[in-house]
């Protein structure tokens, strides 16, 4: 018997070569001609938008957004934990499990629109196919709300299909919601476990006022240093000891928006949905097509509506109700908002778009004061026919602080970033390379070789160390022992004690006296081998422009996000009509309302001008999307961070970050470092991130912990300068290399 036959075909361009293709695409392009920056989407106005840092009022806004929805939720995560708690402590927030309110929306009638990136398995450990089962789990067959919890998981890495589309080593990594069709949610923060932190960042878990609640339950308690999720279906276990290690904290931001910009979001939603029914729901009637009113008739394929001869599954108007009756543009808001993307036609069937990579590029070009840089990571070139890197980023840097020492103008550009990617294993361990990669590309983009942004600087007789400035984030913590139920929350996040730098900033200690949160009992050499530091990680994504502009969104700096083939990703470009009157380096300036209070919110972290959690982010100013007009100058820091080249702001600054970095490597060995690594911290002699010298006597130890003042710490430019960080073998090859770009 003759084997059967497998229709293998290769053919790259098979969504765009017949005439009705070719014919969408021109329609598609005509549009992104004449929008700026390349994006499909036009600059929108009168929008609202309320910035959220870190994940603690993030989630708390989305849980009551959710909560209210009517008609529809639209969501796409790269991962989606259905067990993810957004209030906290969970035991006094049961109801507010994801899984929990999406049930109770769909109980109501609410449509409920799931897409989750479906991983290659054997590297990554999210189990998007427990997502998709536990999701639609919710309301069974004969239940109430049955139906209307709908997710897809995409791509399939299929060899079976059309070979040209497998796609092993790009993501779908956008992180978006969409509620009603009148909000939007959008920046860095999955719904996922790892990611609910608050100001604090504290490493260990115990709520301040009651020890029996866990603040981060099961695996949401991670640290990906030392290990990676494992088994998240079975999320109430977890592998990692807290009694032997800290979590890793998680520095993010999204944003809500209202407004027309919102209609946009959901579009891009509407488009990936009906791409992936197209490419592997074709046959599936229980997935419908969506419709989208302003899409319709002659304009449906815009957004990916077919007509097949005998289609499966209904075409469904959205949104439910007309956008007529809806509040998009009713109440006017101050804000100018474009949607910009990477996306192509692996990801969403379309021509390549990479107007993320257009907006950083342009817009940073175009700095005349600072550039402020929140990013996972770091990853540029800075010329047009570099191998393999190829998103010019680091061109436009260049081009602006050139032109700013041309002209003798006062001009900063300042990068907060991990010192280590998320991945774990020892940097010396053969399991590394894959971070080991990562970071070379990173020093070589910022400071070594002949194309890094410093040499290029150089090369042109401008020295970088005046205009470039790289910063880490560090918390440190104590291990809670079971004897040690009870203690309160002690990390490094505390206002700066140099009470002269500002006459209107007072010492607020909140670790207070670290000798109350110590139980006398312990031994003293356990007592000290009990503190422990970890990275902070920054997985925010954001761009600020001289208080004027910014971005948020879930792309990195590097290739795989900026370049539009490869992972997909989804941000916004924020400009606000509403000025306020500020001084930029003592002259007065008009800044944008938002820029500039996003920036401001974000150093006051980084320098410790935080007050201590509360924990009731129901009280919290940002939890609501709202039209009031609200003061900037809440707290008296906040004059202080008025001008962004405040002499005794950068003074802090850059105090704060040395001081720090000496601490961190005094007494745990923090690595990476500028030391000589062998001698600084020798392979398996000590355990990670704890008092390296255990000798220390508690006092100093005590003592030199109290000098911390919030997380900035140099980044260690000339760690492992003069090694071959990594050589070219199994998991590093010329095949390989563009996943670590």
């Amino acid at each position: 018997m003759a084997a059967p036959l497998i229709d293998i075909r290769v053919n790259p361009n098979h969504r765009h070569d017949e005439k009705h293709e070719k014919l969408t695409d021109r329609k598609r392009s005509k549009l992104t001609e004449n929008h700026r920056f390349g994006s499909f989407f036009p600059e929108r106005f009168g929008n609202d938008v309320q910035s959220y840092i870190d994940g603690e009022s993030y989630f708390y806004a989305v849980s009551l957004s959710l909560e209210n929805a009517k008609e529809t939720i639209y969501i796409a995560d790269w991962w989606l934990t259905p067990e993810l708690y957004l209030r906290r402590p969970p035991d006094l927030n049961k109801d507010w499990r994801l899984d929990r309110i999406l049930k109770r929306k769909a109980e109501a009638g609410v449509k409920i629109f799931v897409i989750v990136y479906r991983e290659v398995e054997a590297v990554i450990n999210i189990n998007s196919a427990h997502t998709k089962h536990a999701l639609q789990r919710l309301c069974p067959k004969g239940s109430k709300g049955h139906g209307n919890i709908m997710v897809m998981r995409y791509p399939d890495h299929s060899v079976f299909e059309n070979v040209a589309d497998m796609t092993f080593y790009w993501a779908h990594h956008e992180k978006f919601i969409v509620i009603d069709y009148s909000l939007a949610f959008i920046g860095g923060l999955d719904l996922c476990f790892g990611r609910w932190d608050d100001h604090n960042h504290s490493l260990t878990d115990t709520y301040p006022s009651n020890s029996n609640h866990k603040l981060w339950p099961g695996q949401d308690f991670n640290n990906n240093r030392i290990m990676d999720f494992r088994n998240v279906d079975d999320w109430e276990y977890n592998q990692l000891d807290e009694t032997k290690y800290g979590r890793m904290p998680w520095h993010d931001v999204s944003m809500g928006v209202t407004g027309d910009c919102v209609y946009d979001i959901a579009e891009h939603f509407v488009l990936r949905w009906n791409f992936i029914k197209r490419d592997k729901y074709k046959h599936n009637k229980n997935y419908d097509w969506l419709m989208l009113e302003g899409r319709n008739g002659s304009d449906e394929d815009l957004i990916g509506v077919q007509r097949p001869t005998y289609p499966m599954g209904d075409y469904v108007q959205h949104p439910l109700k007309p956008l007529r009756k809806k509040s998009l543009g009713i109440l006017p808001g101050t804000v100018n908002v474009q949607v910009i993307r990477s996306s192509s036609d692996w990801s969403s069937g379309i021509l390549t778009e990479h107007s993320i990579k257009n907006a950083y590029c342009k817009l940073i070009n175009d700095a005349k004061h600072y550039i402020y840089i929140e990013n996972q990571f770091f990853i540029t070139a800075t010329g047009q026919h570099q191998s393999p890197i190829k998103n010019t980023i680091g061109t436009a840097i260049i081009d602006a602080v050139v032109r700013a020492n041309r002209e003798k103008r006062k001009f900063r550009v300042i990068v907060v970033m991990p010192c280590i990617p998320a991945f774990p294993g020892d940097l010396r361990d053969d399991t590394a390379v894959g971070t080991r990669a990562i970071m070379n590309y990173q020093y070589e983009s910022i400071c070594r070789g002949p194309n890094s942004i410093y040499e290029r600087l150089r090369s042109q007789g401008i020295d970088p160390a005046e205009y470039i400035f790289f910063f880490n984030l560090r918390s440190y913590g104590r291990l809670n022992n079971k004897s040690e139920a009870g203690t309160r929350i002690v990390s490094s996040s505390k206002i700066s004690p140099d009470i002269s730098i500002t006459s209107n900033i007072q010492k607020l200690n909140l670790h207070e006296n670290l000798d109350e949160n110590l139980d006398e009992s312990l031994n003293p050499k356990t007592e000290t081998g009990n503190w422990i530091q970890e990275e902070l990680y920054v997985h925010s994504k954001i761009l600020i422009i001289d208080d004027e502009t910014c971005i948020c969104g879930s792309a990195n700096i590097n290739d795989r996000s900026q370049l539009g083939c490869h992972d997909s990703e989804l941000g916004i470009v924020i400009t606000d009509t509403r000025k306020i009157n500020i001084t930029m380096d003592g002259i007065p300036f008009k800044a944008g309302y938002h820029a500039a209070s996003l920036r401001r919110c974000l150093w006051r972290e980084h320098l410790g001008l935080q007050t201590h959690p509360i924990l009731n982010p129901a009280k919290c100013s940002n939890t609501k999307l709202t039209h009031k007009n609200v003061d900037l100058n809440e707290a008296p820091e906040d004059e202080f961070l008025v001008d962004p080249f405040n002499d005794k702001l950068w003074d802090m600054w850059t105090a704060n970050a040395t001081k720090n970095t000496e601490i961190f490597r005094q007494l745990f060995h923090a690595d990476p470092d500028n030391c000589d690594y062998e001698n600084f911290l020798p392979y398996n002699t000590t355990r990670f991130g704890q008092i390296y010298d255990e000798s220390i006597p508690k006092t100093e130890i005590e003592s030199k912990l109290n000098q911390i003042n919030g997380h900035l710490v140099w980044m260690p430019l000339d760690f492992l300068k003069d090694e071959v960080m990594v050589e070219p073998g199994l998991q590093f090859n010329g095949w390989t290399e563009c996943i670590y770009t």
